[in-house]
C-alpha cells in the first residue's frame, strides 16, 4: 500500500467514524479544505505532510475505532498534565 493509500484509508475510515466531512478534516491538518481531495485525484502529499496528517489522525483517532489494518501508527502525543 502506498502512502498516499495509507492517508486516505485512515482518511475515508476516520470521517466515516467521526461523521466529519473530508473538507473539515483536510482543512484541520492542511489548513485547506480541498488539500485531500487533490491528493485524492493524483496531487503529491510529500513525506512532511504524509507525517503531519499521521500524527493528527494518531492524536484525534476515537478510542472505541480500529486503526486501519495495514496503515502503520505513529504514537499519539500526549498533553502535558497542567
Amino acid at each position: 500500500m502506498t502512502l498516499r493509500e495509507q492517508l486516505l484509508k485512515t482518511v475515508e475510515l476516520y470521517c466515516l467514524h467521526a461523521t466529519i466531512s473530508e473538507a473539515r478534516v483536510s482543512t484541520l491538518i492542511f489548513s485547506g479544505g480541498r488539500r485531500i481531495q487533490q491528493i485524492r485525484d493524483g496531487g503529491d502529499v510529500g513525506t512532511m505532510g504524509f507525517e503531519k496528517a499521521m500524527k493528527w489522525f494518531a492524536d484525534h483517532w476515537p478510542e472505541k475505532l480500529d486503526w486501519p489494518e495495514g496503515v502503520d501508527r505513529p504514537k499519539p502525543v500526549l498533553e502535558a498534565a497542567e
